[in-house]
């Protein structure tokens, strides 16, 4: 991540065997929405922000696009995770 005149700029290398670039791009995309929302709100806690709740009734659906079992079982931990950390 760098501070440009035009903003900030981020480059992501990600794994093309593991992931879809539809994937990182909706990835990318709830990175920005969680930053605006930080930065209008700063004094909110992350896990308060509407990104995460729809992060969480999203999780079902996301799960059906993953591409193998293992990617499967690590969502499932990690969703679990997620609701008792």
């Amino acid at each position: 991540m760098m501070d440009t005149t035009q903003g900030m700029l981020l480059t992501l290398e990600y794994d093309t065997d593991l992931y879809y670039a539809n994937t990182i791009s909706a990835m990318l995309a709830h990175f920005q929405t969680l930053l605006e929302e930080v930065t209008a709100n700063p004094e909110q806690r992350v896990t308060e922000t509407l990104l995460l709740a729809d992060e969480m009734s999203s999780m079902a659906a996301e799960r059906l696009a993953l591409q193998t079992q293992d990617q499967a079982e690590e969502f499932n931990f990690q969703v679990k995770t997620a609701r008792n950390p």
